[in-house]
């Protein structure tokens, strides 16, 4: 009985994970990728600073750790560098995101 559940409710799962993923269709899927590669952390991996090349409107970038705690945050300002130096060596992950508290894009940062 517990397997009849179990695939049952994988089937399921499976189902609506695929039916989601159809339903974001190609085109904004491409458009995310676009979206993606014009947002660049840099230099990675960093020491004491990183930058963001954008050609979006960022307004906030939050740096967190894996585990997802929130270690920073910066209000973004174009061509300006953010210390990240009394951060533990360690992955990160920086998180962009503009008006109205929309996500841009979220991208991995190696500290070293």
């Amino acid at each position: 009985m517990k397997k009849i559940v179990l695939s049952t409710l994988f089937v399921v799962f499976a189902l609506s994970v695929q039916a989601q993923l159809a339903y974001s269709g190609d085109n904004a899927r491409a458009a995310r990728e676009v979206e993606n590669t014009a947002l660049q952390v840099f230099p990675n991996p960093a020491v004491d600073y990183i930058s963001i090349s954008s050609s979006q409107s960022v307004q906030y970038i939050t740096v967190y750790n894996l585990l997802g705690r929130k270690m920073k945050s910066f209000t973004y300002t174009e061509g300006d560098r953010y210390f990240i130096g009394d951060l533990p060596k360690g992955m990160y992950l920086v998180q962009m995101t503009g008006k109205d508290a929309r996500l841009i894009s979220t991208q991995r940062l190696s500290k070293r």
